[in-house]
């Protein structure tokens, strides 16, 4: 090497000290070791839900470009699913997963997002992550007594009820009463409980109302019937009292559809789904401001020496849809307020127009006179189509739903939308009646009433209203703007009749169900006198074509819910006959006894020494046989009962052992060896109990009918009653049988569909019906060593069935 780096003796001694450099600078670059690549940091974000609700989704699309715009560090997420119901199961299982899974990690940073991850970091933070620094965000602090402890740090979301209470007080002054809403998960109640303490200033000045953990469908019914003189605030609703999953936009969606006053909010994320507006939290600004603190503290700042942030990134924003929507004024709003989803107004549309417009009134005032006159009516124009075309869009919005709604939501829905129609027309009451079966009485079934006015008869006989009765039932409709307009001679009656009620003005639509007219819709006013337009008059009548069928389809159902009681009646009688001879028999044996120790009695009367103990023990005889005799009557006659149904909290193991013991003759008289599997602890069911007795006894017969050709010793029917699962209860009827041909699996159930050479097909298809009914399903399969398993399960019972 040095032999190759060797100058010659003429080079100048500047190109010497040149190329010594270079050899120096060659050297040190070799022997400097290869630059080492830092390892990336390890952030883990957690998280309360499982599900990505809106907030969260805001969260997360804001802290990851923040954090790690350059992708140099390791991103993990957790979602807790905190809200899940346990005794501290889950919990633990939780913290055996994070332990497992992070036990032998270097983390560098924590970021639990909301309150309730904050509380589970904290609470477990020795045990999971010792020592490491944490940033938190989303979470409201004020009046939770947390203590934060070393090296945190994080974003707190800000009380932004009362400020949102504020702003509505400014749109609505005569407000005296705020409904708050809120859900049963862990994220509702701490909502809650922050709301709960940034609205306690309003304590004499407005009523607070607080309606937690209740179904959706009471939540609904009672924002529906609100006074005018009261507001909605919505804070959170993740989960109802009946277990319903709910994202916030979700829930307010529908509390806004039904309410009958202005919803408020307090997030970004409500926005859009039918609230008015409020002092709304962004959480991407959450999300961002969390970002920045965690990059400061992966530096190397330390957490304690940065200040919790609290400040969020609220602002006033409001829709305008919904400002329109209540007649809410904007210049109330709260100064630097942001008003969304506005319309295209005449200015921004034709401003250039206007402009050009006033220059010509300047210069030709004829023409410009003109043009005011055509803008005019093309205004009132465009008023008159849209306030059609809104009143074409809400009737299109009740005959969708009504052609969804079925069963016990028909007349919640018929309320419901009396209720809108009614707002809109701005009429007093509105009803729907229904023609009696002697065509002598209209009956009120449905009915909506503006505050202050006194209530309509419940009924009206024809004699009071026959000359509307007879245009109704000619398929006319009967409108007046005022009771002058009726026929002087032909409606005196009518006249009269709607004096007395106080009614100005009234349009009623005859409801007409395969041509015969069954009731009529009506809409009145009794403050002021009204006209009804002809193309507002032709909508109703489809609207009653809509109700019309609606009440037929109810009709329909409660025909067919009678006639398949009374099937399922049927098929109980022609199932107790099958056991004939196992009840005689089983009556038998204690009637025999009766007998034998009444004559035994009656010889021991007739000697002169009677043995008064054994006397004794002989009544108890008798009188232990007599209730067993009584109690194989009493089985059989709640088995043949028929009404209507009476659901109630049914344990199923209980239903199985009683149906087990009826017709345990049967069982004996077929040679089958009977074994019961029962659950202690199953929990109940919400049913009819006769109806369930009916299907447990259908699919016994039905077992021991499938082992005839057994042989005699290998018969065994095995009766279950287990949890399939956390949410449904499950009965298995199991027989040692020749089983189910391929072929026969997937009809067994339909009805008239028999395998018997002397069966109706019915058995097995009324208990479908049953089961199906109770809200449950029914299956068969063969089992693999010999013989078919029939099974049904059915959904727990709630709460409050």
């Amino acid at each position: 090497m040095l032999s190759l780096l060797s100058l010659p003796e003429h080079a100048s001694p500047g190109r010497r000290v040149l190329l010594v450099a270079l050899l120096a600078l060659l050297c040190c670059a070799s022997s400097s070791p290869a630059r080492e690549l830092k390892p990336a940091r390890i952030v883990v974000l957690l998280y309360p839900e499982a599900r990505l609700l809106p907030e969260i989704l805001a969260v997360e699309d804001a802290i990851r470009p923040t954090l790690d715009p350059e992708g140099s560090v390791n991103l993990y997420t957790e979602y807790l699913d905190l809200g899940r119901v346990s005794d501290g199961q889950y919990e633990r299982q939780v913290i055996a997963f994070l332990r497992e899974k992070y036990g032998k990690q270097r983390i560098d940073l924590i970021m639990p997002v909301a309150l309730p991850t904050l509380r589970f970091f904290l609470k477990h933070r020795a045990a999971l992550f010792p020592g490491v620094p944490a940033v938190f965000c989303a979470a409201n602090l004020d009046g939770t007594g947390l203590e934060l402890g070393s090296r945190i740090t994080g974003v707190q979301l800000p009380s932004a009820w009362g400020a949102t209470l504020d702003a509505a007080l400014a749109l609505q002054p005569g407000t005296r009463r705020a409904v708050v809403i809120t859900g049963t998960s862990e994220i509702d109640q701490a909502m809650r409980a922050a709301a709960a303490r940034d609205l306690a200033r309003y304590h004499g000045r407005v009523a607070v109302d607080h309606l937690a953990g209740l179904p959706i469908t009471r939540v609904l019914d009672q924002v529906a019937t609100l006074p005018k003189d009261s507001i909605v605030l919505f804070v959170s609703l993740l989960r109802d009292e009946g277990g319903r999953l709910f994202t916030d936009p979700e829930a307010v969606s529908l509390i806004a559809r039904a309410s009958s006053v202005p919803v408020y909010g307090w997030s970004e994320t409500h926005l859009g789904h039918g609230i008015v507006g409020g002092r709304l939290a962004s959480f991407e600004r959450q999300g961002t401001r969390a970002g920045e603190l965690a990059v400061r503290v992966l530096r190397g700042e330390q957490p304690e020496t940065l200040p919790v942030v609290n400040v969020g990134g609220a602002a006033y924003m409001f829709d305008d849809r919904q400002l329109r929507r209540w007649g809410l004024s904007a210049s109330r709003l709260p100064a630097g307020s942001v008003v969304r989803f506005e319309e295209a107004t005449l200015w921004s549309l034709y401003r250039w127009n206007i402009v050009g417009a006033g220059a010509l009134v300047a210069a030709l005032a004829l023409l410009s006179t003109g043009l005011l006159v055509e803008r005019t009516g093309r205004r009132r124009a465009e008023l008159s189509l849209g306030e059609r075309l809104r009143f074409e869009t809400l009737l299109a919005e009740q005959a969708a739903t009504f052609s969804r709604v079925s069963g016990a939501d028909v007349d919640r829905e018929i309320e419901r939308a009396l209720r809108r129609i009614s707002d809109f027309l701005a009429v007093d009451w509105s009803g729907l009646t229904e023609y009696s079966e002697d065509s002598q009485t209209a009956r009120v079934t449905h009915g909506w009433m503006a505050e202050g006015v006194d209530p309509q008869p419940a009924a009206l006989g024809f004699d009071e209203i026959p000359w509307s009765v007879t245009q109704l039932r000619r398929g006319a409709t009967v409108r007046f703007t005022r009771i002058e307009d009726l026929p002087a001679s032909e409606a005196a009656v009518d006249r009269q009749t709607y004096r007395r009620l106080g009614v100005k003005s009234q349009v009623a639509i005859p409801l007409t169900v395969e041509g015969v007219v069954i009731g009529a819709l009506a809409f009145g006013a009794v403050g002021a006198e009204r006209a009804w337009r002809d193309e507002f008059v032709q909508r109703l009548q489809l609207l009653g074509e809509v109700f019309a069928n609606t009440l037929a389809r109810r009709r329909a159902e409660m025909e067919g819910q009678r006639l398949r009681g009374d099937l399922a009646h049927v098929g109980r009688v022609a199932t107790v006959g099958e056991l004939t001879a196992s009840l005689a028999h089983e009556l038998n044996q204690p009637l025999t006894a009766i007998l034998a120790n009444a004559q035994t009695a009656r010889r021991l009367l007739e000697s002169e020494n009677a043995d008064l103990t054994e006397l004794r023990a002989i009544v108890g005889d008798i009188v232990d046989d007599d209730k067993r005799a009584s109690d194989v009557i009493n089985r059989l006659r709640s088995l043949l009962k028929k009404g209507p149904l009476e659901r109630s909290r049914v344990d199923m193991s209980e239903v199985v052992g009683q149906v087990a013991h009826l017709a345990a003759g049967d069982a004996i008289l077929r040679n089958v060896a009977t074994r019961l599997e029962l659950a202690s602890d199953l929990p109940p069911v919400h049913g009819d109990r006769v109806q369930l007795q009916q299907v447990v006894l259908n699919l016994i017969l039905n077992g021991l009918d499938a082992m005839r050709s057994s042989e005699a010793g290998h018969r065994t029917l095995v009766l279950r009653a287990t949890r399939a699962d956390a949410a449904t209860v499950e009965v298995a009827v199991q027989d040692s049988g020749t089983g189910i041909e391929k072929s026969v699996l997937d009809h067994i159930f339909d009805p008239f569909y028999t395998t018997k050479a002397d069966g109706l097909g019915m058995g097995l298809a009324i208990v479908r019906s049953i089961v199906e009914a109770h809200g449950g399903r029914v299956s068969a399969a063969n089992n693999p060593e010999g013989g078919a398993t029939f099974s049904f399960t059915l959904p727990v019972a709630t709460e409050q069935p």
